[in-house]
């Protein structure tokens, strides 16, 4: 994004990270003004690039019905990721080879869930990294802020990183 195409809208965005707007007409990225309150133009993704120039790395908090659940964060390099997600399976999805197989049960194949997850991965240590993973309920609400740099709860769990395809042997 040129300084022609700065949009002070967006400065709550940045705390201090470039912002790439991806969308638009093909002349000028198009911000999704359904953000701010506005009518949606166009389809919109946010990729926030690393500042070259940054010591520390953002961090995420996730409140659960206004309770803290975790402050995520990685020390420099990573990805934090929080997130609901919710699944229904449809039973006519279920073949005559799953329900041979003794392993597979249909019941929890075909179960509704909706859970909370809060992972990530330290790039520096090459792990996974988890602060939660639970159960939502109608009527929970889920908020989730990102904060600036500083500290950070350490994960629950962590586990190695399997074999990545991308890096040079």
């Amino acid at each position: 994004m040129g300084e022609r195409d700065h949009d002070p809208a967006l400065e709550h965005l940045r705390l201090g990270r470039r912002l790439t707007i991806v969308g638009g007409n093909g002349e000028r990225p198009a911000l999704d003004r359904a953000l701010l309150g506005g009518p949606s133009t166009s389809p919109l993704s946010v990729i926030v690039m690393p500042n070259p120039n940054a010591t520390a790395s953002l961090r995420v908090e996730v409140l659960l019905n206004g309770k803290r659940i975790a402050i995520a964060g990685v020390n420099s390099f990573g990805v934090i990721s929080a997130g609901v997600t919710w699944a229904r399976r449809n039973p006519a999805d279920v073949t005559a080879k799953m329900r041979a197989d003794k392993e597979f049960n249909e019941g929890d194949f075909l179960r509704e869930i909706c859970e909370l997850d809060i992972t990530g991965l330290d790039a520096v240590k090459d792990k996974h990294v988890s602060w939660a993973h639970g159960i939502l309920q109608p009527d929970n609400e889920v908020t989730i802020r990102i904060l600036a740099a500083g500290p950070f709860d350490p994960p629950h769990r962590v586990t190695m990183t399997p074999n990545n395809r991308w890096r040079d042997p």
